[in-house]
């Protein structure tokens, strides 16, 4: 069956490390296996809810979402990028951005 344990997986990448060749797993997996193996990696019955009283949650419907942006915002934000870590997908890293604004 496809779905592989932690075991598994750390003999697939010593394997690979090593260079040497390994038996493929098991392929034959129905689609409503492979559905329910991936419906339960996104579901977690643990989660914990969004507290819709807490300070930090914002209803969607509110005008708050929709208002402009204000340089402020984008200052504060770019006040609290940590710097020294990976670019984002725009690729611009948080030292150009600083030093851009100067901040």
């Amino acid at each position: 069956m496809l779905l592989a344990s932690s075991n598994v997986l750390s003999s697939f990448w010593k394997i690979l490390k090593r260079g040497k060749t390994f038996k493929a797993l098991d392929t034959s997996i129905s689609l409503s296996e492979w559905y329910q193996y991936f419906a339960g990696l996104l579901y977690d019955e643990n989660a914990i809810a969004i507290d819709q009283t807490s300070d930090n949650y914002i209803d969607p419907s509110s005008s708050v979402i929709n208002e402009p942006i204000t340089l402020d915002e984008v200052l504060r934000s770019i006040a609290n990028l940590s710097v020294g870590k990976c670019s984002g997908i725009d690729g611009i890293p948080a030292e150009f951005l600083r030093l851009l604004w100067m901040i």
